[in-house]
């Protein structure tokens, strides 16, 4: 492999969540006067293919021609199985031929969570009285919606947590459904319910005393 081969720079991947993959970027490769495989090896957490979009793996094999290998496009992404920067060298390597790198590098989130911290998201309330605060703790979610909920009770996203809260203003049963959109596309959803009873006091099957 000559030492000219790889011009090309891999730019730094766009955040990306653990489990998940990047799209793809690609850079061409060739060799010549070689004697044995082409060997292109990813570091941990990325994967190549030579084909664009499927057959990603840790490493893959070129056979030269009679010495040789044509110019061949190499398919990279970011496929991160812990969060935090991660960086490393794809490296060219071949019996008797200098060791080509190229630098690869992105940033894991963690996996997205939104999980119910206060147990009480089915409660029932007398009309008129504040329900007990609902709270979710959140991690890597972008943003919230609540739905469904009782007039006078909203949702109020802040920093890593969602919080519906308030006063119910008017009788039902109302099931409500939130939905959480997070740094890797995806939407987590969670649920529950408010009862919301009358607040005035009936009286059935009183006798009064006769005269």
């Amino acid at each position: 492999m000559e030492d000219d081969l790889f011009p090309e720079i891999i730019s730094t991947f766009s955040n990306t969540c653990v489990s998940a993959s990047s799209a793809q970027q690609s850079y061409t490769v060739s060799g010549a006067n070689l004697t044995a495989n082409l060997e292109i090896t990813a570091p941990t957490h990325f994967q190549i293919s030579t084909t664009s979009g499927s057959g990603f793996s840790s490493s893959l094999f070129l056979s030269p021609s009679s010495g040789t290998v044509s110019s061949t496009t190499i398919y990279v992404r970011f496929s991160p199985s812990a969060s935090g920067a991660q960086s490393g060298n794809i490296t060219h390597t071949s019996t008797g031929a200098t060791t080509q790198n190229i630098a690869v590098s992105g940033t894991a989130n963690a996996i997205p969570s939104a999980t119910l911290s206060t147990a009480n998201n089915t409660q029932t309330r007398l009309l008129g009285n504040a329900i007990d605060n609902i709270n979710y703790t959140l991690s890597n979610v972008t943003s919230a919606s609540a739905s469904g909920l009782p007039p006078g009770v909203t949702g109020n996203l802040s920093g890593s947590n969602f919080t519906i809260s308030g006063t119910p203003t008017t009788m039902g049963i109302f099931n409500y459904n939130v939905m959480f959109n997070t740094s890797c596309g995806t939407t987590i959803t969670a649920n529950g319910s408010i009862r919301v009873n009358s607040n005035l006091v009936t009286f059935a099957n009183i006798q009064l005393p006769k005269k």
